[in-house]
Parts: structure tokens; C-alpha cells; sequence
């Protein structure tokens, strides 16, 4: 039976639920989202959306997994002149090799049923005085 998008969303949900996205010390202080992040956040939620997949019978699918960080605060780096602009880029480099770290070269089901794998990582500016780290995951099934 063929896997639906919203299921490779549910897959990589309870993955991040287990890895070291939720166990790590410094690990993001928001919450795990599914399509969106709370109104407002500010935030380091993570928020797993999908491009959807195809009904082949070795499917194939695109998630998105983003990791939002509030930009550098001008209160705690007067040198910034009050400019909530500038990205945390320590903090982002963090998130993105935690993210690497939780989902290393391919992922794979205990029963072989499906894969996921990062094809593309990148970091984007958002609004509210954030940037986030980005994710392209590819994800694979045989039906």
C-alpha cells in the first residue's frame, strides 16, 4: 500500500522525537511542528513539511525540515546598534549539525520498508528577526 505524505511526515516526526533533536543538551528550545510553527514564535521550533511524493512503486518524496533561531539580540551585542537583523550564526551551525548528527547519510526502516536521507542543507532569513536552517530530505518506499 502506497505511503501518504502526511505518514513520511508522522515517520520523520517520531525520528526527531527520538534523536538527539530532542535529547541534546543544548538541543533547540521549541517545539516539534508538523506543516507550522506556533503564531508569533520566537522560539527554536522545528518544523517538518512535505513537496509531496509519487504513487510509483518505489515511491519517492521530499520533506522539509526547518530549524528556526532568533536572529543576535542588540541588547546582549551593543555593537549591532539595535540592528535585530544579524543571524545567530554560531547558534545555526549548531542546530544544522545536530540535525546532520540525528540524520547521518541514510536512514533506514528496521524492516526495510522505507529510507530518508538529507540531499540539501542551507540557511534562509524568515521573518520576526529570525533565519533558519533548511533541510531537503528525500524519502523512499517500496509499496
Amino acid at each position: 500500500m502506497a505511503v501518504t505524505s502526511l505518514e513520511m511526515v508522522n515517520i520523520l516526526y517520531a525520528h526527531v522525537a527520538s534523536s538527539a533533536l530532542s535529547s541534546d543538551a543544548n538541543k533547540p528550545n521549541g517545539k516539534i511542528c508538523k506543516f507550522r510553527r506556533p503564531q508569533n514564535s520566537k522560539r527554536e521550533d522545528m518544523v517538518i513539511g512535505t513537496l509531496g511524493n509519487n504513487r510509483e512503486p518505489v515511491q519517492k518524496g521530499v520533506l522539509l525540515f526547518n530549524v528556526y533561531v532568533p536572529n543576535l539580540d542588540p541588547l546582549q551585542y551593543p555593537d549591532l546598534n539595535n540592528d535585530r537583523s544579524q543571524p545567530d550564526t554560531a547558534r545555526l551551525l549548531y542546530v544544522a549539525k545536530l540535525v546532520q548528527a540525528s540524520i547521518p547519510d541514510e536512514v533506514w526502516a528496521n524492516d526495510g520498508t522505507y529510507a530518508f536521507e538529507i540531499v540539501h542543507e542551507s540557511t534562509y532569513e524568515d521573518t520576526n528577526d529570525q533565519h533558519y536552517a533548511g533541510f531537503r530530505i528525500e524519502f523512499f518506499t517500496i509499496k
